[in-house]
């Protein structure tokens, strides 16, 4: 059962906003405590699915790329499209950018089509696992993402 707009972010006490503004915050920081405690790498059935390694990839991969935020050089926002709250768990989809000014000339941005599974348990929302895809790969022009979202 879901209370309030999905599209929001508010179901049965998650606030899906204030989980990606805590997650961007982290990384945009690059606080990697921070930044890694937002995901359960200490559950075994933690995977995260990122279209651009092609893999799936499990807590030990996975916690070795969250390492690499503290390199980054872009920012890092989010766009909820939906949120649904199912007993301890929480599924979201949203649109996560990665703005980096430093990218080649001019400013750079990645858009993501993101779908996590969070775990609600402990009173600590955590990524259980996830799904990235770029939307620059579906769509190549920037133009095309562009009449998709004012469409979608």
């Amino acid at each position: 059962m879901i209370t309030g707009d999905p599209r929001e972010g508010h179901a049965m006490g998650f606030e899906a906003r204030n989980f990606l503004a805590d997650l961007s915050y982290a990384y945009n920081v690059r606080d990697l405590e921070t930044f890694r405690s937002l995901f359960a790498l200490d559950d075994p059935r933690f995977c995260i699915f990122e279209e651009f390694s092609g893999e799936l990839l499990y807590a030990g991969d996975y916690e070795r790329i969250l390492g690499l935020a503290e390199e980054a050089t872009g920012a890092m926002s989010f766009e909820v499209l939906d949120s649904r709250v199912y007993g301890d768990f929480a599924l979201l989809h949203a649109i996560q950018k990665i703005e980096d000014p430093t990218a080649g000339t001019g400013k750079e941005e990645s858009v993501i089509r993101v779908t996590l599974f969070l775990s609600l348990r402990g009173g600590k929302p955590r990524v259980l696992t996830g799904h990235f895809s770029s939307m620059m790969l579906c769509f190549p022009k920037r133009e095309t993402v562009i009449r998709w979202r004012k469409l979608g």
